[in-house]
């Protein structure tokens, strides 16, 4: 997949907007509850269809969609949790006051608004990058 303002991933975004409200004008190819499935997932938009459940639900997709999107919902949470731990770790090693930025799941953390959580690496900037990697390395 294309990513990009001339690529397929600039019209993905605007997907979630179609799925929920018109998904008459959705391809025949993006019906289908996996290729949507994975296109949602792809731009971070499982929790927004959590959020906009009752919209999915009232256009009749089929069942393995909304059980496709929990699952994947769950798997973030989990995903979220183990670098949560990761982060704190990391924080301890770093030393009181010296601080921790993350990107990411920063949205959720300052919300706790389960839409905007998104998952995957964990992104740190630190005071001193080697202190960090070598205490990731070391876990």
């Amino acid at each position: 997949m294309q990513y990009g303002p001339n690529g397929t991933g600039a019209n993905d975004a605007f997907l979630l907007s179609i799925a929920t409200t018109r998904p008459e004008l959705l391809p025949v190819q993006v019906r289908e509850s996996e290729e949507l499935l994975a296109r949602l997932s792809a731009h971070g938009l499982i929790g927004r269809c959590q959020r906009l459940r009752r919209q999915i639900e009232a256009h009749n997709y089929a069942g393995d969609l909304l059980a496709g999107i929990d699952d994947l919902s769950h798997k973030i949470e989990l995903e979220y949790s183990r670098n949560l731990a990761v982060l704190e770790a990391v924080s301890l090693t770093i030393g009181e006051g010296l601080g921790v930025m993350i990107k990411g799941a920063s949205s959720f953390l300052l919300t706790s608004d389960k839409a905007t959580l998104r998952c995957g690496d964990v992104d740190l900037v630190v005071p001193n990058g080697d202190l960090a990697v070598a205490h990731l390395l070391s876990m």
